[in-house]
């Protein structure tokens, strides 16, 4: 009767991990985030996931002094986007068809997200800024995903130094291009797909408008992430397969 209730505990737990492996979680930036330091430079805002497990901080970044500077983010219904000092104040951002999404215009804009642990960096999503013209606009995007201490790592870098291993105590993050036309559609970016079909983990993602053409204006919508079954729930598994292996041990010694 105990080898039938472990064998079904077993067999139990084996289902369970395989259905939660890897465990994904969501983002939405189009509403719900908590901002501190409101309206102003360096700005931040605290997004949970859809299970309210998991947070990422999102701070805006501008680069027009070749440098990394803080911005100040903003939150629309189609995302979150960045007003970087060469644009102005953040009410003349969000006035101007031409620089209230993230974009490549005055300067490059940027949207750190910093994941509150170490995932599997998998999609994110980017809403084009149309504007009050309603018109189609460029959706290339540029990305780094990896590693960072914390997201003050960045102020005053530049792109090349958050892709050296040593610079500003992170582990090195990995740059990609990525080219979705242009258009009145959202687009959904692979980092999985890019990466050639590797996993990229780390617990930051760094999104903007391309660098290395003009003309493109989005939001940053959403973005997914996952982990695998945590090392324990496998620890607990071989733990109770030793103790079936004793259990089976014991019922055939005790038949002599």
């Amino acid at each position: 009767m105990l080898r039938k209730a472990l064998l079904l505990v077993l067999a139990l737990i084996v289902t369970t991990g395989a259905q939660a492996a890897p465990v994904s979680y969501s983002f939405d930036f189009t509403s719900g985030g908590t901002e501190s330091g409101a309206g102003s430079a360096g700005n931040a805002w605290t997004y949970w996931d859809s299970g309210a497990t998991q947070e990422v901080t999102v701070t805006s970044w501008g680069d027009g002094g070749a440098v990394f500077a803080a911005a100040t983010g903003h939150q629309q219904s189609t995302g979150l986007g960045v007003c970087n000092a060469s644009e102005g104040t953040l009410a003349n951002c969000i006035g101007k068809d031409n620089s209230r999404g993230l974009d490549n215009t005055a300067g490059n804009d940027w949207v750190l997200l910093l994941f509150s642990s170490r995932m599997a960096l998998n999609e994110f999503t980017v809403f084009p800024d149309v504007g009050s013209k309603n018109k189609a606009q460029g959706r290339d995007v540029t990305f780094l995903a990896g590693t960072l201490d914390s997201a003050n790592d960045i102020l005053g870098a530049t792109l090349a130094d958050l892709t050296t291993s040593t610079a500003l105590g992170g582990l090195g993050m990995v740059q990609f291009s990525v080219n979705n036309g242009k258009a009145m559609t959202a687009a959904s970016v692979d980092v999985i797909g890019v990466a050639g079909g590797a996993e990229v983990w780390g617990n930051a993602l760094l999104i903007g408008a391309s660098v290395e053409n003009g003309g493109d204006r989005f939001y940053l919508n959403a973005a997914t992430t996952a982990v695998p079954i945590p090392a324990a729930a496998w620890l607990f598994l071989s733990a109770l397969a030793g103790l079936f292996g004793r259990f089976g041990a014991v019922k055939r010694s005790s038949a002599f």
